[in-house]
């Protein structure tokens, strides 16, 4: 599987003049057909990282928050496909896609459904959207045998979700390749926004907790995406001393992950 950080930027970038060092919002794409969010960056960001629109067959859409879905750079990611796309997504996202040209499917919590290859659950999230009854998704996600948690935007993890991810470790599913991890507080610990967010001593206890339930092994890689410039060291070796301290690696705009 290849996995490639299309963008890792949380809300607090300036993406209207894109200074210099500027993460992208947040985007991944998974072995070049299927993408996660699509973000005010997702046309430039793209381009930036040589992803080609018209391999992309399905979207997913973890939330309506603007960071996240762009209708605008959507429709323009449709345009330069050339080809109808896929979009998963809360119905009060889908809404405001009045000519998609591809199917349109409506999730609801624990929805499995295959998609450009993949098999894929959604799971709730802990985020809280514009309208409040807005459902947020995580992901599981996979593909020949290898299974990742696409775990952003969200803080710590909800009680239904952990009940979806038991369920599939009872039916004999093996401990997860890599989590996608919502780090967005990075190193500022006791944060006011822990309750969507994670920093990475949140990090820390839940994954110990999952050790113990089973969805993690030692071989399991932790990605922190989804990083505040304002909450992060601004140095980086500062931050690659703390993600060290963590056991993650931390994500970056264009980077490639295979597993």
């Amino acid at each position: 599987m290849k996995i490639q950080f299309i963008g890792t930027g949380a809300a607090d970038w300036n993406w209207r003049e894109y200074p210099a060092g500027t993460r992208g919002s947040t985007i991944t794409l998974i072995d070049d057909a299927l993408l996660i969010d699509a973000g005010p960056s997702l046309m430039r960001n793209l381009e930036m990282c040589n992803a080609d629109p018209q391999k992309i067959a399905s979207v997913l859409i973890t939330h309506s928050h603007s960071d996240h879905f762009n209708p605008e750079q959507l429709m323009q990611l449709q345009e330069a496909a050339g080809h109808p796309i896929e979009i998963h997504a809360a119905w009060e996202a889908l809404e405001r896609l009045p000519n998609w040209q591809g199917t349109k499917t409506a999730l609801t919590f624990g929805d499995e459904f295959r998609s450009a290859g993949f098999d894929v659950t959604a799971t709730p999230a802990n985020h809280l959207n514009n309208n409040r009854w807005e459902p947020a998704f995580h992901f599981v996600i996979k593909k020949d045998g290898t299974r990742v948690l696409y775990h952003l935007d969200g803080g710590w993890m909800l009680s239904f979700e952990r009940d979806i991810l038991s369920g599939q470790a009872a039916f004999g599913e093996n401990e997860f390749d890599a989590l996608i991890l919502d780090a967005a507080s990075g190193a500022s610990y006791g944060d006011w926004r822990f309750a969507d967010h994670n920093d990475l001593k949140m990090i820390d206890d839940m994954r110990s907790a999952m050790g113990a339930l089973k969805f993690i092994d030692g071989k399991t890689l932790h990605v922190f995406d989804h990083i505040a410039w304002s909450l992060w060291p601004e140095n980086a070796d500062a931050r690659n001393d703390v993600v060290t301290r963590h056991r993650g690696i931390l994500a970056e705009d264009g980077e490639i992950l295979s597993l």
